[in-house]
């Protein structure tokens, strides 16, 4: 539109060395159309880089909220990972898996550790949305 704009400029400056009324009226109610047009191309592109922006937002929150969910997930399986991998490995000298209760009091021990990581994070307000 700006180039239109400025060729349209260039010829209005031509008929108006000419002398010709019609022409140069005609010609300057065509600068005001492009000028107005390119007014309303350039606020459309605004608008639109707008809405482009809450888009990014809105991915970008449901990222965060995506990520903090695995945070979660992560916290409460590593403890028991670590359980697992400890009493997972074939050492003849556990003493804990030698004695008749060692096998539930494992059980009980990844049932306790893993309500009271989902209390702590349930207290924590950090996973909560504002």
């Amino acid at each position: 539109y700006e180039q239109l704009s400025n060729m349209a400029q260039t010829m209005e400056q031509v008929v108006v060395q000419s002398g010709d009324e019609t022409a140069q009226t005609l010609l300057s109610l065509y600068i005001q159309r492009v000028q107005h047009l390119a007014q309303m191309t350039h606020t459309l592109k605004e608008s639109l880089t707008q809405v482009l922006d809450m888009k990014q937002a809105k991915l970008s929150e449901r990222q965060n909220d995506l990520v903090n969910l695995l945070t979660i997930v992560t916290s409460i399986f590593t403890p028991l990972t670590l359980v697992t991998g400890w009493f997972g490995m074939n050492f003849v000298n556990m003493h804990l898996l030698k004695e008749p209760w060692g096998y539930t009091s494992v059980i009980v021990f990844c049932v306790i550790l893993t309500l009271a990581e989902i209390l702590v994070i349930r207290n924590w307000k950090i996973f909560r949305k504002q």
